[in-house]
């Protein structure tokens, strides 16, 4: 059994649960002796293949009819990750500003921590003070190490989600 579950626009279209056994026999016993004109056939798909060029909706059917088939014949499940790579580059160019703001107010914040640490030791709270610049050092120098962090990190998501 084999449960499909398709979405459009967030809301549900199609939930159907098939018997795949079933049905891949029924279509091997329908088309056993049966021929395609090849003549035929080219000119079917040279029709489609315009179809998809024009038509953006027919294309995404078609990527989510060639997924179904491609569970059904092996069993697994597959995922395209192509909107999930449109969807993740919106929200990093929805959010890049604010991060841009938030790294540029690293160096501000830190000689504003470095002076109050330096101010802590004048008065004689000498271990307070030199922690306090001690923790901004440190904290500034992560913040520069973050854009390679997190590049890295996106580097080995991509290659994970690849080979799976």
């Amino acid at each position: 059994m084999l449960d499909i579950l398709i979405v459009k626009n967030y809301k549900v279209v199609c939930n159907k649960e098939i018997d795949i056994k079933k049905d891949i026999k029924r279509y091997a016993d329908s088309i056993k002796n049966k021929i395609p004109n090849k003549r035929k056939m080219k000119r079917i798909e040279s029709k489609f293949i315009k179809l998809m060029e024009k038509d953006s909706e027919v294309k995404a059917m078609y990527k989510v009819a060639m997924s179904t088939t491609v569970i059904s014949a092996t069993n697994t499940v597959l995922v395209n990750a192509e909107p999930l790579v449109e969807v993740s580059q919106k929200i990093r160019t929805i959010t890049n500003p604010v991060i841009e703001l938030l790294a540029g107010l690293g160096y501000p914040i830190t000689y504003g921590m470095l002076i109050c640490g330096g101010l802590m030791v004048i008065t004689g709270k000498k271990s307070k003070g030199l922690d306090i610049i001690k923790w901004a050092c440190m904290g500034y120098i992560g913040l520069q190490f973050v854009p390679f962090l997190l590049g890295l990190l996106e580097m080995i998501g991509t290659e994970l989600r690849m080979s799976l």
